[in-house]
């Protein structure tokens, strides 16, 4: 969101100012959004669950854009660093996530069980996407 609102006011202000709050939060993510711990989330209907694909998904998006944060706002050792991890986690992302053994591969609720979660990857590529392009 942080991301969005610098892009959609073209100013650079905004990034500078809250930094370093950003760049502690994608840290976090870092170290947990590719394995989130079990926790209650908008699929709330399943209870608490760790590995929900949906979050890892959401905590990858946010260190992509801190990447572009990192970028527009002349830190491109970070910008590096999150670009880096970012695209090695969609990777295991989609590894982790995507049941192939089925008849129609899906999106799974969690790592390893065969709930689909319709759309998500779909949602996932035009959101990185749209953030790699802005």
């Amino acid at each position: 969101m942080a991301l969005a609102y610098a892009m959609k006011a073209e100013e650079n202000d905004y990034r500078l100012q809250h930094y370093p709050i950003l760049k502690k939060w994608t840290t976090y993510l870092v170290q947990d959004a590719l394995y989130p711990a079990s926790q209650i989330s908008t699929d709330d209907f399943a209870g608490l669950m760790a590995n929900q694909t949906n979050l890892a998904l959401k905590g990858i998006i946010g260190i992509q854009a801190m990447a572009v944060i990192s970028d527009r706002t002349a830190h491109p050792n970070d910008a590096s660093k999150y670009l880096g991890v970012a695209e090695d986690y969609i990777a295991k992302w989609q590894t982790l996530s995507i049941a192939h053994n089925t008849n129609t591969p899906h999106t799974m609720l969690s790592y390893g069980a065969n709930e689909a979660m319709v759309g998500s990857l779909r949602k996932a590529c035009m959101c990185l996407q749209d953030v790699h392009q802005g």
